[in-house]
């Protein structure tokens, strides 16, 4: 039997698409392969492509497909397939977060999804828990998401104090970075990369010193986190954050707010929580991240 893995997004960056990578790492004598959207295909289309593949390779007990539940990906797939939908983040719960107005059609296709499935997987509580409205009477399992134990075997030497790294949109928090940063010594060497960081006006009220870079990828981002002392995620909302794990497996310590899932990943050794917009907690945090880190 294979084990079909979709994903619905052409952009290599994506968090489902660092999920995908480190499951495939993860993934011992099964297996398995992937779909992906790499023609960018829109959500109606890549499901049409994902029917006719599907439909005309594999009979229902052939196959084991997981899918996130973003995009709605298997929702022309018959019901006798065996799907496996993976919670990462529903699209109407990111746009409550991101301050935009829910697409009730598409969330309406991704619940359609969740129910129509075999097994649905969160990995964190605070999901199940933000959408307990919409899927009360299905049965979750839950378990972290993997992350490729191979990124923690390279020292790299610290040229940062604090880094951030995600989309510079309000559901990552930007607009919390200033006044986290204002907060900090003028001693310390602050990194924010990712899409579109030239767009964040920097606070004159900041004293440290800010560097900037765009979107990284692949491997080189591990290289980034790794030459910093801590990493700050101020999102409004994180199901199971890959950018938590990832800097967790680099050795680097994690500063976040409270919310989601957050504080279900690792002890406060090395992810502190702050209750959200508490900016003098936060900083506190990183402050004494930076200057007494943890032992690996």
């Amino acid at each position: 039997m294979k084990y079909l893995i979709v994903n619905p997004y052409g952009n290599a960056s994506h968090g489902i698409a660092n999920y995908i990578k480190s499951l495939q790492n993860s993934l011992v004598d099964i297996d398995f392969i992937t779909f992906e959207n790499k023609k960018n295909l829109s959500p109606q289309k890549f499901r049409e492509e994902l029917f006719s593949y599907v439909t005309s390779r594999f009979g229902y007990d052939d196959v084991i497909i997981e899918a996130p539940e973003a995009k709605a990906s298997t929702l022309l797939l018959p019901r006798q397939y065996k799907t496996h939908i993976r919670l990462h983040c529903p699209l109407a719960v990111a746009q409550k977060y991101d301050g935009q107005t829910p697409n009730e059609q598409e969330y309406s296709n991704e619940l359609r999804v969740i129910h129509k499935a075999h097994i649905v997987s969160s990995p964190s509580y605070a999901l199940a828990e933000e959408m307990k409205n919409e899927v009360s009477g299905k049965n979750f399992f839950y378990y972290k998401n993997p992350i490729d134990p191979s990124i923690s075997n390279v020292h790299t030497e610290k040229k940062y104090d604090l880094v951030f790294m995600g989309r510079f949109q309000e559901l990552k928090g930007i607009s919390y970075i200033n006044r986290i940063l204002e907060l900090l010594p003028s001693s310390y060497n602050v990194l924010l990369f990712g899409a579109n960081s030239n767009l964040l006006k920097i606070s004159k009220k900041i004293k440290c010193n800010v560097h900037r870079k765009g979107q990284v990828t692949g491997d080189a981002r591990f290289e980034l986190i790794r030459s910093a002392k801590c990493l700050m995620l101020p999102s409004k909302f994180e199901n199971c954050s890959m950018v938590i794990l990832e800097s967790l497996a680099c050795h680097v310590p994690v500063v976040a707010w409270n919310v989601g899932g957050n504080s279900e990943i690792a002890s406060t050794d090395v992810l502190s929580c702050s209750a959200i917009e508490d900016y003098q907690s936060f900083s506190n945090y990183i402050i004494n991240y930076v200057s007494n880190p943890p032992p690996k």
